[in-house]
């Protein structure tokens, strides 16, 4: 299946690298991401999607499956509340696999990915922290959001 890009509308082939990945980009995964931006309401910064190397070993980015970035701020709304919204609108749109990274500059960003690693489509989530740790399990996420900004 390619990527319907007429029917995308939040995003261009530009910020997905031009189309000189669209042959390894899953359109699941920007199908989803141009959900989860309507729902948010905000724009989202890819900052890599497809890529060959510099992330983990098996990583969803190799095979086209996972996107990095982040929403821009929302500016009438606390920061737990804005956070929270880009968090259940990546879960709303159908993200299997959601990371947070509350230091990425300039602004605390996601990993999003629709790589099913448990074969039942469950949400696999985690955190990494400002100490460099990565913390999986279900609710780390918004436990992690109340720590920094509740």
């Amino acid at each position: 299946m390619k990527i319907p890009w007429s029917q995308i509308r939040h995003f261009s082939q530009a910020e997905f690298g031009g189309g000189k990945h669209d042959k390894q980009l899953n359109p699941g995964l920007v199908i989803r991401l141009d959900v989860a931006r309507h729902i948010v309401g905000r724009p989202f910064d890819v900052h890599v999607a497809f890529a060959r190397s510099g992330h983990s070993k098996g990583s969803a980015h190799y095979k086209g499956m996972a996107v990095d970035g982040h929403f821009s701020a929302a500016p009438d709304t606390d920061a737990l509340s804005a956070f929270e919204a880009e968090y259940d609108a990546l879960r709303a749109a159908g993200f299997v696999g959601i990371g947070f990274y509350p230091g990425w500059g300039p602004r605390p960003g996601w990993h999003a990915d629709v790589m099913d690693r448990k074969g039942d489509g469950s949400l696999t989530e985690w955190v990494r922290g400002q100490d460099g740790v990565y913390r999986y399990g279900k609710g780390v996420v918004r436990q992690a959001l109340i720590q920094h900004y509740g």
